[in-house]
Order: C-alpha cells, then sequence, then structure tokens
C-alpha cells in the first residue's frame, strides 16, 4: 500500500520511516490486521486498540507506523493519558493486556522496535514517557529496547522498571491430545460424564449474534465468584472488543450450558494458529463437578481440531494449567523519555524512589500509593492471574 501522508517521517532508521497515523482508513486498517495476525499478538490488533478508546474516557489515541519505502512493515498502537502535566504513552488495554509490542511479520520484529526508539525523541515531548508494559522476552521489540537500554549514545533514557509473571503456552500435536498424561485424560472424562449424566450440560462456541449475552453471562460468573469485580469500564470494553474481534472472525467464546444457563465461560482469540485463553470464570453451584477444567479441556481440543499450533495459556503457570503445559515465555516492562529532558531526569530518578519506597513503612506505602506505578513499584509485579476471575 501506498505510505499515508498524514505526517513526514518522524526519524529515517535503518531504511525505515516512521509516521504518525491520522487517518485509519480501510486500508491501512486490513494491513495493520494483517501484520497484527502475523506477529500473532490479539493485544496489538485494531480491534483492541479502537475498543479500548471508545470505552475509556480521558484517553486518546496515537497511531504509529513503520515503513519500508511504500511498505507497511510494523504498526504500534498507543494510547496516552495526561496527568499531573506529564504525558503517558503505553499500549492499549491496561492490564488486561497480557503482553504488548509493535504488529509486524517477525522477520521485521527487530528493525521496527529500533526504528521506533530511534524516532522517540521526535515523538515525545519534554514531559512525556513511554511505557511498554510485558514486553516479550528474546522479541525483536524487547531487544531492541535492551540494547537503547545499554547504549549511551541512545537518544532515550531506557529504564526496566518491574518484571512480570511468566506466560505459558502448549505445543498441540496433530490428531492426539495434548494433555501430558493418561490419568489427567480419563479424570477429564470422568468428571465430564458426571456433568452430562447429571446436568446434561453441554458445549457450544459462542455466534456473532449471542456475544453480548454470552459475555454478560460469563462476566457475571465472574463477578459471583470474586469479590474484586472489574470496573464498569473494563466490561464495557470486553464487550466491545468481544463484538469487533468476532465479525472479524478471531474470538474465541466457549460456554458451557446446562439448559438456558450458562454453567462455565472461557473467552479467548485465535490468531495465525495460535490460540490464546484469556478470560474464564464458572459456577460455584457446579464446582464439584470440575465445569472450568472441563471447559478448558474441550477449548484445546476445539484448537488442535482447528489446526491449530499453540494454545496460550498467557500469563500464570497455576495447577490447572500444568497438565497441558510444555513451554513458557517471560515478559518484562520499560519505561522511555527522551534524553535531556524533565521526564528523562524523572526516568531516571526512579531508581532511587523505588528504592526510597521499598525502604517505607507499610503505613507510608500506603499513603504513596498516589505515585504512579512505575515510580514506586519495586517488587515484582503480581500475576493477573492471582487475582480473581482469570483464567
Amino acid at each position: 500500500m501506498t505510505a499515508p501522508t498524514d505526517s513526514d517521517p518522524l526519524a529515517p532508521s535503518g531504511g525505515l520511516d516512521v509516521r504518525i497515523v491520522d487517518d485509519v482508513d480501510r486500508t491501512f486498517r486490513q494491513a495493520w490486521s494483517a501484520l497484527a495476525a502475523a506477529a500473532e499478538n490479539p493485544f496489538s490488533t485494531p480491534e483492541w486498540h479502537e475498543a479500548w478508546l471508545r470505552t475509556q474516557t480521558g484517553t486518546s489515541g496515537l497511531v504509529v507506523s513503520i515503513y519500508r519505502g511504500a511498505e507497511l512493515v510494523g504498526v504500534l498502537p498507543l494510547v496516552v493519558r495526561r496527568r499531573w502535566g506529564f504525558g503517558v504513552l503505553r499500549a492499549p488495554g491496561g492490564d488486561l493486556g497480557d503482553f504488548s509490542g509493535p504488529a509486524s511479520l517477525p522477520v521485521h520484529a527487530r528493525a521496527v522496535g529500533e526504528a521506533v526508539c530511534a524516532a522517540l525523541p521526535s515523538l515525545l515531548g519534554p514531559r512525556d514517557m513511554l511505557l511498554v508494559e510485558r514486553c516479550l522476552h528474546g522479541s525483536g521489540w524487547q531487544l531492541s529496547l535492551a540494547e537503547a537500554e545499554t547504549e549511551s549514545t541512545s537518544p532515550v533514557v531506557v529504564r526496566s522498571w518491574r518484571s512480570d509473571a511468566t506466560l505459558v503456552e502448549a505445543l498441540l500435536p496433530r490428531g492426539g491430545s495434548p494433555l501430558r498424561r493418561g490419568r489427567d485424560r480419563r479424570e477429564i472424562d470422568r468428571l465430564a460424564r458426571r456433568l452430562d449424566q447429571q446436568h446434561g450440560v453441554r458445549l457450544r462456541m459462542s455466534g456473532t449474534a449471542d456475544v453480548e449475552r454470552d459475555l454478560l453471562a460469563l462476566l457475571h460468573l465472574r463477578r459471583s465468584r470474586w469479590d474484586a469485580a472489574p470496573r464498569p469500564s473494563e466490561e464495557a470494553f470486553l464487550l466491545d472488543v468481544a463484538h469487533s474481534a468476532s465479525e472479524a472472525g478471531f474470538l474465541r467464546l466457549w460456554l458451557l450450558d446446562d439448559n438456558d444457563r450458562v454453567v462455565a465461560g472461557l473467552l479467548g482469540w485465535s490468531l495465525s494458529g495460535r490460540t490464546f485463553a484469556h478470560l474464564m470464570a464458572f459456577d460455584g453451584a457446579y464446582a464439584k463437578l470440575g465445569p472450568g477444567t472441563v471447559l478448558l479441556a474441550r477449548a484445546v481440543e476445539s484448537a488442535v481440531t482447528a489446526g491449530d499450533r499453540v494454545f496460550d495459556f498467557l500469563r500464570g503457570d497455576e495447577a490447572h494449567k500444568r497438565a497441558y503445559v510444555t513451554q513458557q515465555r517471560t515478559v518484562g516492562s520499560y519505561v522511555l523519555a527522551r534524553r535531556g529532558s524533565l521526564a528523562a531526569a524523572l526516568v531516571r530518578g526512579a531508581d532511587g524512589v523505588q528504592l526510597g519506597y521499598q525502604r517505607l513503612p507499610a503505613s507510608w506505602q500506603r499513603r504513596a500509593q498516589v505515585l504512579p506505578t512505575y515510580l514506586r513499584r519495586a517488587e515484582p509485579a503480581v500475576s493477573a492471574d492471582s487475582r480473581p476471575g482469570r483464567l
């Protein structure tokens, strides 16, 4: 496709041009979607970005495009929020996004990351910083950030600011069971028979017409099982992105039904042969029959039948995942600012602030909760899976 004329290149790097896209037209959006699918990253899709902007007040969007000549090779979707006179740029989705990074072909990922880092002085103002949260270790994006962190001549100041949970996944065999032990298969079959015999529970995948009703049922189960309910804006976001993902064809929303009653639900996505399990909940009244275990097993089997290569459980390595897991990925986070800027001074001081925060008495730490998390969080971040309602 032809390069957009929305803005001049910010800073050419390695033969790549970085531009801000003011008008995401249909042609650009299709190319962006293709790159997100190639990157196997549902959190960098236009559907994820646009849904976050529609449902989060006080947030504006920024789409960074990377071109080699007329060829679009990368897209970095960001959202911007201003607080205390500072602008914070970050990936859309907040803590609901399990990892972040540009949408790009894997072969271009490192060059895309380097081009973005080179363009940041033109992108960031003196009071702006970029938060890169949950970046996949070993990815082209992470390697470019790590190089910028150690390079004294880099135009940006880069600091890694917290570690985060691992992402676990299972490689799916062709035509076989991904369960690692026969006794696990037998136990799941036993639970499934009991659910069928006692309640006639059936498995189905939600269609476009039923997405809102089914996801609302899943969110209701989530609230009824745990006190830490999501914010209304987060629920609105999940509903919005589920609708868009369903229309785009990559939503996976599995349900177990007892007649018209949803017993368990699992929200996920599927891109380029990788299925993601993002959010699950089940009815506590059925807990002894293991509806969550059965639903997860059926979702994995569905991915095998569809010919997928990987079932990605995302964050956390809980016991119910270990029956499948064959490998894991780790993530870390970075904060970046333009060298010589006021924001860079704040970033450089973050290590001292974190150390001071760590030494504070617990009562003072509670008072310091008003500080941005990227300044006060010295301890490893809590896995999303240890919070109620995640898979």
